[in-house]
């Protein structure tokens, strides 16, 4: 959480009111799930979907390192599964490096979700 806050904090794109709904959002999302995401396996129940997949990683992720985002990426089995690396960004890629982030999800993720269906 004290990683979240500081990344917020000092992100241009954030105001004030942001940054404290963000917090409580935060807050309010481990209080309701901590004990349940900390009592799930993900290699056990979440390797296989019949939807595309993606993981957008940053690079010096130190919550998640990128060696096992990578390794847990490998195990997955999807339609279509993508992996991008966020260059400079840590856990909260998508606040550090928004730009990027955005790119990604356009140039991987939009594609196959506006094709028409056969």
């Amino acid at each position: 959480m004290k990683l979240l806050k500081s990344s917020i904090w000092f992100s241009p794109q954030y105001t004030l009111r942001n940054m404290r709904n963000f917090i409580s959002g935060m807050e309010l999302s481990i209080e309701k799930m901590v004990r349940e995401l900390a009592a799930s396996d993900t290699w056990q129940h979440s390797t296989s979907f019949e939807v595309t997949f993606s993981i957008f990683q940053g690079e010096n992720d130190v919550l998640t390192p990128l060696s096992l985002a990578r390794t847990f990426f490998t195990d997955v089995v999807a339609p279509v599964n993508e992996m991008a690396t966020i260059r400079d960004a840590g856990q909260v890629a998508v606040f550090i490096q928004s730009e990027q982030f955005l790119k990604e999800l356009l140039s991987r993720v939009r594609p196959p979700a506006v094709r028409p269906l056969p």
